[in-house]
């Protein structure tokens, strides 16, 4: 009985996901004021709901955060400048066209919710967020100056908050 009780809600999860996807997509997006792409008919209620989360799981992968505290602006170990939000968002794009080249297509059809947004969080990471055309929230969490990145998942409507994943990189090797 159990079992059947965790595949009912395996797919209940599963049209949530789906539902919430249609909605995206039906939705479509608009460019804020940054040139950013957000999606337009999201309630104030459900934006504000998720802005919400979004600073909370911010604050909970940056208190379980083990990267030591960046340098003064300008200083690395290896002595060059550090890297500039342009910059790491261009090597996270890259990271994810070379592991996935379908994005390329993906990303300039309007048939596809996918974006790249980058900011700077308190700690001083520059943090790249990939919305994929999943609905998936991929954050990666960059120190500017030695370039090292972890990667943090959150899923709305299957995942309860944003968990950090196994995976690492350094956008120093995939900058142009």
């Amino acid at each position: 009985m159990d079992h059947r009780n965790g595949r009912m809600r395996k797919r209940a999860k599963v049209c949530a996901v789906l539902l919430l996807m249609s909605f995206v997509t039906l939705t479509g997006c608009g460019k804020n004021p940054s040139g950013t792409l957000i999606p337009e008919a999201i309630p104030e209620e459900s934006a504000a709901a998720i802005e919400k989360t979004q600073q909370t799981t911010e604050e909970q992968v940056s208190t379980t955060e083990e990267m030591p505290a960046p340098t003064e602006p300008g200083g690395t170990e290896e002595g060059s400048a550090q890297i500039t939000e342009e910059q790491a968002l261009g090597a996270i794009r890259n990271y994810c066209l070379e592991n996935n080249p379908d994005l390329e297509d993906m990303l300039g059809s309007e048939d596809y919710t996918l974006y790249f947004d980058v900011s700077t969080n308190e700690e001083g990471r520059i943090v790249v967020l990939y919305r994929s055309y999943t609905g998936a929230q991929v954050r990666y969490y960059i120190d500017p100056d030695s370039g090292e990145t972890y990667v943090t998942e959150f899923v709305p409507g299957i995942t309860e908050e944003e968990e950090r994943t196994d995976e690492t990189l350094n956008v120093k090797d995939h900058m142009e």
